[in-house]
């Protein structure tokens, strides 16, 4: 079993046809992606909204694979201000007319809900240009719908990835544990996706934490996985509600493998 490997990205779907879950989105993202074969569509971009970890980076990657198509990606690790966005994406979505080829790049720009504050300054209003210019397609990703201005969303698909139904992620796992070689009961698989809470992205990484050093799983192995986490989680709230200094507060949260949004839920449950 190779353990230096994130299976989340090993085991990344190549294709539309891979991912789990959301069949609707994916085909009219699909068809979306046909209208750019027969020249520029009405609707120039799309954005696929939803809660983390259902499978949209994901998808748009597998898109551009569906189709041949090349990337140029950003995301909120990327300088994004109105002359950055334009250097990189305004470019690139005008590559067809200057180099006279039919070859699509995908443009994504991935946590497009997260533009706001100084260092994004003027970076919605420059991809709400490009979006209405562009001869290459977009894909936007957004967690909240809402956090994109209207402008922007007027000018898109709008395409809701749900939360993963459990039942659709168990033959997925079991799938990763046939391709490791790894022994694994249908109620070990059901309760990993059942704690996943529609997250398809943590069920894997969980998958993978509990399988280190294992060739088989059991039930009680993940009882002892929950444990753990439970453990560490609490004592880095002791920390958090003891501190009086908000940068400690802050690294006490470093070394937990929780989304802020969870982070948050698990403070309010112990106020």
């Amino acid at each position: 079993m190779e353990e230096s490997i994130e299976w989340v990205e090993k085991y990344r779907p190549q294709s539309l046809s891979d991912l789990v879950g959301n069949k609707k989105s994916v085909v009219e993202m699909r068809e979306w992606a046909e209208s750019w074969l027969s020249g520029v569509p009405e609707k120039r971009a799309v954005i696929l909204h939803g809660p983390a970890g259902v499978g949209k980076t994901s998808a748009a990657h597998a898109l551009a694979k569906d189709f041949d198509w090349e990337t140029i990606e950003l995301n909120a690790s990327d300088q994004r201000t109105a002359s950055a966005i334009e250097r990189v994406a305004g470019s690139a979505s005008k590559m067809s007319s200057l180099t006279g080829t039919s070859t699509k790049r995908l443009i994504i720009l991935d946590e497009a809900d997260n533009m706001h504050g100084n260092a994004d300054r003027g970076g919605a209003r420059a991809v709400g240009s490009i979006i209405k210019t562009t001869d290459q397609p977009i894909v936007l990703i957004a967690n909240d719908l809402y956090g994109l201005t209207p402008s922007i969303r007027s000018s898109c698909i709008e395409l809701k990835f749900n939360s993963v139904q459990a039942r659709s992620m168990i033959p997925a796992l079991k799938k990763i544990c046939v391709e490791e070689n790894i022994m694994c009961g249908v109620g070990v698989l059901e309760k990993l996706a059942e704690n996943a809470g529609g997250d398809m992205r943590s069920a894997v990484k969980d998958l993978q934490a509990v399988a280190v050093g294992r060739d088989e799983i059991y039930i009680e192995d993940i009882a002892t996985s929950e444990r753990d986490t439970k453990e560490s989680i609490f004592k880095a709230l002791g920390k958090i509600f003891k501190s009086t200094d908000p940068k400690s507060a802050l690294q006490a949260t470093y070394g937990l493998d929780e989304t802020p949004e969870n982070l948050i839920h698990w403070i309010d449950e112990n106020l």
